[in-house]
């Protein structure tokens, strides 16, 4: 029965060993019950009597509270009974990763993101007390994310914390918000808002005083932070603007190509925080990623500099190396990121029509601004069916309309062109 259990998922039984008892059987018409793999669960005294017996013990596998020591300089680490010798910039990586740990001390209930990523894993690794984190993790049923479930639970053993899934299907892109998020600018995260409500609710119910996220670790320490942002390499095209309406917009398309702020040396591209606003004022949880803290971005542009002397491109590859012992196997073996393409085009299936909807609430003020709703519309019907067209000026203006309706703008006499 558990081989079969274990090769299909489920298993139809009508007689089964019950606890201190012989064998237990169905009685009256039901003749079979289901027993699924998500049924099950380990009682406390067989996990205590297999640890024994074995010497396994599965979270103590994984990075343990108060088992790092480190000299003064960081360059001589202890971590989970291990000696490691870093160099200069491991040492400034780790003594960041380690500040921000310490600035966590006083939280006693959180929340984490366990997507089995580096970043996510980090945010919550280098904390010295786990014992008030609950874990939650988003699952797709889709074939390219077949592994990340069985990585996700490993992470979550691994810093010994208890889990939830919530499925990723309820949270595709353009899922909308049961509450109005209004930004204080149009935003194309706005296209989230749905997930990061969901995670929210679940930290304000659990009492959590935080959400730990490992939002800004690929723009920290896989980029390189000595060059200009490119995030409008690939803007939105004419189609839906009027002539004069796509003189505005490329206008200012250009103005942002000229701005100092594309520097990414002033750290102002390492994530969009508007969502975090949104979730402290709504649920009254503070979202926290080490990321932004100015010790770990400091480090990463040392990463940056060393890289480039070297011809190198910058990779996550030194959070390993300067973080010894943190990181579970899971992690460091996994074979990549799931590229969420998949994820996008089945939101556009799934969502198209609230999108198109979102549309027409604005077509009065689109009209006035010189946006054709009916190419948008066209445009939205085409990715819905699975056409392999650019979705940037959807995305783009779906981020404009959503903004106008949370403020109540849905007719041209309501704005003022300038």
């Amino acid at each position: 029965d558990v081989f079969q259990l274990f090769r299909h998922g489920e298993v139809k039984l009508s007689r089964f060993r019950s606890h201190k008892a012989d064998y237990a059987c169905l009685t009256g018409e039901r003749e079979l019950i289901t027993v699924r793999q998500r049924d099950l669960f380990l009682r406390r005294d067989e996990r205590d009597r297999f640890e024994a017996e074995t010497g396994f013990a599965g979270a103590a596998a994984g990075p343990r509270p108060g088992a790092f020591h480190a000299s003064a300089d960081y360059q001589d680490v202890r971590c989970n009974g291990q000696h490691f010798r870093l160099g200069a910039i491991q040492a400034q990586v780790s003594a960041a990763f380690e500040a921000y740990g310490r600035s966590q001390r006083a939280v006693q209930r959180s929340v984490l993101e366990v997507s089995g990523g580096f970043d996510s894993t980090l945010a919550a690794a280098v904390l010295a007390d786990r014992q008030g984190m609950r874990g939650v993790s988003v699952a797709f049923p889709y074939y390219e994310f077949r592994f990340e479930a069985d990585i996700q639970a490993a992470t979550a053993a691994a810093l010994g914390i208890d889990r939830i899934e919530f499925d990723g299907t309820d949270l595709l892109p353009y899922a909308p918000a049961q509450r109005p998020a209004a930004f204080e600018e149009p935003s194309v995260f706005i296209t989230a808002i749905r997930h990061s409500e969901q995670v929210a609710a679940f930290a304000a119910e659990h009492g959590a005083e935080r959400i730990y996220m490992g939002h800004g670790g690929d723009q920290c320490f896989a980029t390189n932070l000595l060059q200009q942002e490119m995030l409008v390499s690939n803007p939105p095209g004419r189609g839906p603007f009027t002539r004069t309406a796509w003189r505005v917009v490329s206008a200012a398309i250009k103005t942002i190509h000229r701005s100092r702020w594309q520097d990414r040396g002033l750290g102002t591209f390492v994530y969009d925080a508007r969502q975090d606003v949104w979730v402290k004022e709504s649920f009254g949880v503070t979202i926290r990623t080490p990321f932004s803290d100015l010790a770990v971005f400091r480090a990463a542009q040392a990463w940056s500099r060393w890289c480039v002397e070297r011809g190198m491109r910058p990779d996550k590859s030194i959070l390993a190396d300067a973080l010894p012992g943190r990181l579970p196997q899971a992690i460091l073996q996994r074979r990549g990121k799931v590229a969420y393409d998949g994820v996008w085009v089945r939101a556009y299936r799934r969502h198209g029509d609230h999108i198109a909807d979102v549309f027409e609430r604005s077509a009065a003020v689109f009209d006035a601004l010189g946006i054709s709703t009916r190419w948008l519309v066209r445009r939205t019907r085409q990715l819905q069916s699975w056409q392999q067209v650019s979705d940037r000026e959807v995305l783009a203006v779906y981020a404009l309309a959503v903004w106008l309706q949370a403020r109540g703008i849905e007719q041209a006499e309501q704005i003022r062109l300038e």
